[in-house]
């Protein structure tokens, strides 16, 4: 005959060890819980702070300094590209804008009018492809030695596998900024 009563010592069907043993357990599991979390919480604050430190290096209430990207653009022959289109793309945030070279192939852009702006060690592309010549240039964003800086593009005329490259790229291009839009 089975007794429904606990045998003595135990509670619950469980020997005081037991019960010792498990409440470590779930102790241990809501100290290694805890931890987790505050792990993850320092962390999101130390991203968060590294974050807003980059975004607001050159902010002034709230507005950044001007930090201009400037240059010309020449022909593989040496004469200036004049009316020719000057992509300037910042590769930390992905956004660009596009400008015109005037009469003496000279462009310029103030980072700052950018959407998302500029931050000290952004890198700054700029392209150009006009007709049968393409050409880039690149600088990395320094506010403490100067707040311009001059990106000289020289042209070269492009080849039948250069241009199946740069066709790749704006096929590429294309599609970051279809799936930018889908994202936002």
């Amino acid at each position: 005959m089975v007794s429904d009563k606990p045998l003595p010592g135990f509670v619950n069907g469980l020997s005081k060890s037991q019960r010792t043993r498990k409440k470590r357990r779930k102790n241990n599991f809501s100290f290694a819980l805890i931890s987790f979390l505050t792990i993850i919480l320092g962390i999101l604050m130390a991203v968060s702070s590294y974050s807003a430190e980059r975004s607001s290096d050159v902010s002034i209430a709230g507005q950044q300094q001007p930090y201009v990207v400037y240059g010309y653009v020449y022909y593989p022959n040496g004469t200036v590209a004049q009316n020719v289109p000057v992509n300037i793309t910042n590769a930390r945030t992905g956004n660009w804008t596009i400008n015109y070279t005037n009469e003496n192939g000279y462009y310029q852009v103030d980072l700052a009018n950018m959407d998302g702006g500029y931050a000290d060690g952004d890198l700054i592309y700029v392209n150009v492809t006009v007709d049968k010549y393409w050409g880039s240039n690149s600088t990395v964003v320094n506010t403490s030695a100067t707040s311009a800086v001059e990106v000289d593009v020289h042209l070269q005329e492009t080849t039948p596998e250069l241009n199946s490259i740069l066709f790749l790229v704006d096929i590429m291009i294309i599609i970051m900024l279809l799936k930018k839009e889908v994202i936002l």
